[in-house]
């Protein structure tokens, strides 16, 4: 929810500034919002359409950020009907959107994607609030979206996965690999 309504609030804003930006987030975003109902109903989607609607869940988040050197997706793959569980990346990418600190700093969020010889490998490093920031936030549980993940991972993918994530000053780093 927290997705749905940054998103709509930011075309709110957008609407006065640019109307065929504004009219442009819609769609990706009703595109979105189709996806995400019906794809999670397949037990596998082509990694190419996953990747066509990540593309657009970045495109929908640059809306947040006033530098455009902040946000970077790279995708590599050399097959993409190799099939995935649908959104399984999405929690990650959420993640690093939601704890992101400084959203004009360039790099902010970097995220690379890529598929060879079967093998998926998802790379995240982004700048994270201050503890100011943090303590600020409203008190809520953190970790579910990654319990959760490695839970379906382990469901899906047992013995075929390595999920790791790192704190390293002011960044933090996720690292999954899947062997699909």
């Amino acid at each position: 929810p927290h997705f749905l309504y940054n998103t709509l609030n930011n075309i709110d804003a957008l609407i006065w500034l640019d109307q065929e930006k504004a009219s442009a987030a819609v769609t990706n975003l009703s595109e979105l919002m189709r996806y995400f109902t019906y794809s999670a109903k397949q037990e596998h989607v082509a990694l190419g359409e996953e990747i066509e609607h990540l593309e657009k869940l970045v495109e929908l988040q640059r809306l947040r950020m006033p530098n455009k050197e902040a946000l970077s997706f790279a995708v590599d793959i050399d097959d993409p009907k190799q099939e995935i569980a649908p959104l399984l990346l999405l929690p990650l990418m959420e993640n690093s959107f939601k704890h992101c600190g400084d959203l004009n700093e360039s790099g902010a969020i970097r995220m690379e994607l890529s598929l060879q010889e079967g093998v998926l490998e998802y790379r995240c490093n982004n700048n994270r609030k201050t503890q100011e920031e943090i303590a600020a936030m409203p008190k809520q549980k953190h970790g579910v979206g990654l319990s959760v993940l490695r839970r379906r991972l382990d469901l899906l993918y047992d013995g075929k996965y390595s999920l790791l994530t790192e704190s390293s000053g002011n960044r933090f780093v996720t690292f999954l690999q899947v062997d699909l």
